[in-house]
């Protein structure tokens, strides 16, 4: 096996292992923290996208953070498992290459990455959900493991394209090569 991937798998690994220690600390807090800090992501995201919310007086900048915060609050389910999904299917595909795999069909490998992929985030997005049950203020929410399992399948869409993409450049700058090969046989 050579250096880089080694490199990348332990890098991967390392990614991997930070999410679900950023995941399963951020389901640590309690409920009064948890909204303390959504509130200021809240207000961060409003800021940011919002050019007049500099603008508003203290009233109307809260009824905007107010109105917007649970939307956020669902959105960071889904942004904070985008990373496992993605860490998690690259670091399967890192294995295409060995031997047990190579008597697979690559469609199969394929569907097994995604499968493993998504069972492994759902079962962790449950996890999650009933860790929360046994902190202060928070509770076990099915909603919060759909949009958890919706941020598996966008890390894992994310990957697969840029595996895509990787696979495709490959083969075009092996293509002439072969071409050129077949050209000095003639």
């Amino acid at each position: 096996m050579s250096k880089m991937k080694i490199f990348l798998r332990t890098l991967l690994v390392l990614l991997l292992a930070a999410d679900l220690l950023f995941i399963f600390f951020n389901s640590s807090s309690t409920g009064e923290s948890s909204d303390g800090i959504s509130a200021k992501v809240t207000e961060f995201v409003l800021y940011v996208t919002v050019p007049r919310f500099k603008t508003l007086g203290e009233e109307e900048r809260q009824a905007m953070i107010d109105k917007a915060h649970g939307t956020i609050r669902e959105l960071a389910h889904l942004i904070e498992f985008v990373p496992l999904g993605a860490s998690l299917s690259a670091l399967i595909l890192t294995f295409e290459d060995s031997r047990l795999v190579k008597k697979m069909k690559k469609l199969k490998f394929y569907l097994s990455c995604a499968l493993l992929t998504l069972v492994f985030g759902v079962l962790y997005a449950t996890f999650d959900e009933c860790h929360q049950l046994f902190v202060k203020g928070r509770g076990f929410q099915i909603f919060d493991i759909l949009m958890d399992s919706l941020g598996v399948i966008c890390g894992l869409t994310f990957t697969f394209f840029v595996f895509a993409v990787i696979q495709k450049r490959k083969n075009k700058s092996k293509k002439p090569a072969r071409q050129l090969q077949l050209n000095e046989d003639k």
